[in-house]
C-alpha cells in the first residue's frame, strides 16, 4: 500500500470530512486504545490528564485512522475538543503527518 506524507492541516481536514470521529463516538466504529499514560506536569495540563493513542477500526477490523488525544480529568478531549490525526488509510493509501 502506498504511503504519503501530508501536512497536519491536510490530514486534519480529511479526518474531519470523513466523519470517523463522530462514527466512533456513536459506537459505529471500534476504538482501540493503544497507549494510555498520565501526562507529565511540565506539559502544563490539568493534573490527571492522560495522553492516548487510539486506532479507529472498521467493521472487519480494518484500520481506518490513528489519533492522539489528551483526555482531561473531566472526560473531555483537550485542545480543540477533537483528536489529533496521525495516520489515515484512504482509498488503499496510507497518509500520515
Amino acid at each position: 500500500m502506498p504511503v504519503r506524507r501530508v501536512e497536519s492541516d491536510e490530514i486534519r481536514r480529511l479526518f474531519n470530512k470523513s466523519g470517523l470521529f463522530e462514527r466512533a463516538e456513536q459506537g459505529e466504529l471500534k476504538s482501540v486504545l493503544m497507549v494510555d499514560r498520565l501526562v507529565q506536569p511540565e506539559a502544563r495540563l490539568p493534573e490527571g490528564t492522560r495522553s492516548q493513542m487510539i486506532w479507529y477500526l472498521g467493521h472487519g477490523g480494518q484500520k481506518l485512522a490513528l489519533v492522539h488525544q489528551y483526555l482531561l480529568p473531566d472526560g473531555t478531549i483537550g485542545g480543540s475538543g477533537r483528536p489529533d490525526t496521525k495516520r489515515m488509510i484512504l482509498d488503499d493509501e496510507i497518509i500520515y503527518c
